[in-house]
């Protein structure tokens, strides 16, 4: 039996992304978002069974410098043992829970899954349509500059330490 049925995020497609370029540029948006959330990972709360990881004995030392009360479950060999409660990276799930957590979030602000490619999250604002484009934690946003400044504070409010930058030219996914 494996411990983590679902582990792994998906991520967009490159025809879905060149689709949604393609899209942008005939509805003439001069300017486009990407948002960049630090420290995803570590702003996920860890889900299903617990996780425990084994500190070494230098990162042993270093907790028990600043929480001298955690000494008495030093083990014998100077290691201790911690429940994650957030995500790290390297957790084999680590992905999958922001991912929840980032579309979860995007729902609530009006988006939905596209049919086709469950990384492309769309709004539809009259016959304005409106793209994100999600690869782990860059997310290009097409869409007027009204929604992308939106967006920014909507992120800047629920995930804190953002880098966003809007202009005509961006370095996404190496391109």
């Amino acid at each position: 039996m494996e411990l983590f049925l679902d582990k792994s995020s998906p991520t967009a497609a490159l025809h879905s992304l060149m689709a949604c370029l393609s899209l942008t540029a005939q509805k003439g948006y001069k300017r486009i978002g990407k948002i960049d959330v630090k420290g995803a990972f570590i702003q996920t709360e860890m889900e299903g069974p617990p996780v425990f990881i084994q500190c070494d004995k230098n990162l042993t030392r270093l907790i028990v410098d600043v929480l001298p009360g955690i000494k008495k479950f030093v083990t014998k060999r100077g290691t201790l043992y911690c429940q994650l409660l957030k995500a790290l990276y390297g957790c084999v799930q680590a992905s999958k829970l922001w991912y929840n957590k980032l579309t979860r979030f995007l729902r609530d602000e009006g988006y939905e899954h596209s049919p086709t490619d469950p990384c492309i999250m769309r709004k539809l604002v009259g016959d304005e349509v409106f793209l994100l484009v999600i690869y782990v934690d860059d997310i290009l946003v097409l869409a007027p500059e009204q929604e992308i400044d939106r967006l920014q504070q909507a992120f800047v409010k629920q995930f804190h330490w953002i880098t966003m930058e809007i202009g005509s030219a961006h370095s996404y996914l190496g391109m």
